[in-house]
């Protein structure tokens, strides 16, 4: 809010001892852009220019000095530790993974750290960022890539249903839009889209904690990396052999 972001108006810090939130400015008479495009699917491309637009703008700060530059708010050094802390890869495919998280530009630039058309509000009048609780910096494609990214990580479009009240297919064409019009030629959507594919792979190497999530993603991690994927079955006994890391 002290930055200039269009926000709620941040009044004081609640705890009940274990868990921490905020009391905030009450909005009147808000809805948020998901519900919207809900309401009205024909507005599908002015909302995903509107929403482009204040993308942008929030991605034009940039987080220097205090308190900013405490690690804990640096999006790519979240991600390497991330990576190193995964429990079921090899020493050499988690550096592989290093390497791909440095070959994304590091920058200084705000981050959501929760974007999508979800936690933009608006009154008609005014649009107002919610959900800041995972503010970062970084480079933009964390931000922007990110609600594509849990859009895909299952087949079924129950998370659009439930969490966006949209079917997938529609919150797909809204993020094509969205890349459509924040980014001004073909040169930086094609940048974006390198970086953001990067992003996904090592997005499935940091949910490797549990054997379901091996099961679902490391194949699709192999691939990327020009490996043959370990067929579901081995996957399967491995797991509950016990031998780890595997890959």
């Amino acid at each position: 809010y002290e930055l200039g972001v269009p926000s709620p108006e941040m009044h004081y810090m609640v705890t009940d001892g274990h868990s921490y939130g905020y009391v905030c400015e009450r909005i009147q008479g808000k809805k948020s852009y998901c519900r919207l495009l809900a309401k009205d699917p024909k507005r599908i491309d002015e909302l995903a220019k509107h929403f482009a637009e204040q993308a942008r703008k929030l991605h034009s700060i940039r987080l220097e000095g205090e308190p900013w530059n405490n690690p804990e708010y640096n999006q790519e050094q979240i991600a390497i530790e991330m990576v190193e802390k995964t429990p079921y890869l090899k020493s050499d495919t988690k550096q592989r993974l290093v390497e791909l998280v440095r070959s994304i530009p590091s920058t200084q630039t705000f981050l959501h750290g929760d974007l999508s058309f979800g936690n933009l509000i608006t009154t008609g009048e005014k649009d107002y960022w919610i959900d800041l609780g995972d503010v970062k910096y970084g480079n933009i494609a964390y931000d922007l890539s990110k609600f594509h990214y849990n859009l895909n990580l299952f087949k079924g479009g129950f998370i659009a249903r439930y969490t966006f009240h949209n079917s997938k297919k529609r919150c797909l064409q809204f993020y094509d839009k969205v890349i459509m019009y924040y980014f001004e030629n073909d040169a930086e959507r094609e940048e974006y889209k390198c970086n953001a594919s990067k992003l996904d792979v090592v997005r499935d190497a940091i949910l490797l904690r549990s054997r379901f999530a091996v099961w679902l993603l490391l194949p699709r991690i192999q691939q990327y990396f020009g490996d043959k994927p370990t067929s579901r079955w081995a996957l399967f006994f491995k797991l509950f052999g016990k031998k780890q890391p595997m890959y």
